[in-house]
């Protein structure tokens, strides 16, 4: 069989260096030893492992959850509420794009009946779109 060359990001090559050094073998052994692993191990099922996890951590919660003195949860709840009110303040992605169109018309209909005020090299357009860009 041929000598096979491979190029090894240096990260995974740093690791496998540092085991054939620990293990006293060379890094060729190294590197072959490590594909025999990947080759003779069961597939992963990566998305299982990690949905089951995340189940698991959320039953974690909701037991603390359920746990909680009954004092406890009603100032969790005053919180809820306050974060709930709190919420309106901030505007919602459709009330800005409306705001947006609003304030471009308005910018639109001041520069095309203001000439004088835009800026030398710039149409009515794109001082409107710069101006109503910051609402």
């Amino acid at each position: 069989m041929g000598a096979l060359e491979v190029q090894l990001p240096k990260p995974l090559k740093r690791r496998l260096r540092r085991y054939a050094q620990t293990n006293g073998i060379t890094l060729e052994a190294a590197v072959i030893q490590a594909i025999d692993t990947m080759i003779s191990a069961p597939p992963p099922d990566d998305r299982m492992e990690s949905i089951e996890a995340r189940l698991n951590r959320l039953e974690e919660r909701v037991e603390v959850l359920n746990t909680v003195p009954a004092s406890d949860r009603e100032a969790l709840r005053g919180f809820e509420q306050e974060r709930q009110e709190q919420t309106g303040l901030f505007l919602t992605d459709e009330e800005q794009v409306s705001r947006r169109d609003q304030a471009y018309r308005t910018w639109l209909d001041y520069f095309n009946s203001h000439p004088d005020s835009l800026e030398p090299g710039r149409s009515a357009h794109e001082m409107a779109a710069l101006k109503a860009s910051v609402v």
